[in-house]
């Protein structure tokens, strides 16, 4: 076990008490990679491969590799059905939501690290199929726009991860299968990883993407 993992099992117990929505384990340094964004793309890279075998993706656990900077462009690397994949992690959360919720969280948690469930004024993001919609489509082709300044892999891969707590699984099946296909050059797949349901694993599907063709200039 490295030390990600080792500071991820140890910072697991405290979940309850410091998630305020979408992997959060606090506020990093600005412009930074610290210690609590490498936990949370440990713990997204983690609930993909929990997700491969219902996704139909033969993962070899062991081949994951988590980039540190400067090399984190994409986040991760993974052997995928043979063939080695970069992997860039990234979650679904609302960012006002988060923010109000640090703030309750700043000044509700006791000494000893204790809180209400649901503090007054906590909040959650109440996602409709369009919003779902829009907003996954935007985040890819935003993914696939900064890739062209990525490390480029025989596959390209997107994973979006969450755990909204206003995001109801049926519903985001029901997006992800009615959905056109995301156009984009550099991104070959994406997938939507949900937290862990009662029944349900991880909630996961893959989302429709059409790589466009890059144009081959001829010479004369």
């Amino acid at each position: 076990m490295d030390d990600v993992e080792k500071q991820c099992a140890e910072l697991l117990k405290r979940r309850g008490a410091r998630s305020v929505g979408g992997f959060d384990w606090g506020p990093d340094d600005p412009g930074g990679k610290g210690k609590g964004k490498r936990i949370s793309e440990w713990m997204q890279l983690s609930g993909f491969i929990d997700a491969a075998g219902p996704l139909g993706l033969k993962v070899d656990p062991a081949s994951k590799k988590h980039r540190d900077p400067p090399h984190d462009k994409p986040d991760a690397e993974l052997t995928c059905d043979a063939v080695r994949w970069g992997v860039e992690l990234t979650e679904l959360c609302c960012p006002t939501v988060r923010k109000n919720n640090r703030r309750i969280l700043n000044t509700e948690t006791s000494a000893n690290g204790s809180r209400s469930i649901f503090p007054e004024g906590w909040q959650y993001r109440e996602w409709t199929s369009e919003s779902l919609q829009c907003e996954l489509a935007k985040r890819v082709r935003s993914k696939d726009e900064e890739w062209q300044e990525y490390e480029t892999f025989p596959v390209n891969c997107v994973v979006f991860s969450t755990d909204e707590i206003g995001l109801d699984p049926s519903m985001a099946e029901a997006v992800i299968k009615s959905m056109q296909p995301i156009e984009t050059t550099f991104v070959d797949r994406a997938f939507f990883v949900m937290d862990y349901h009662p029944g349900l694993d991880h909630p996961c599907w893959e989302l429709p993407i059409r790589k466009r063709r890059k144009l081959v200039t001829s010479h004369s």
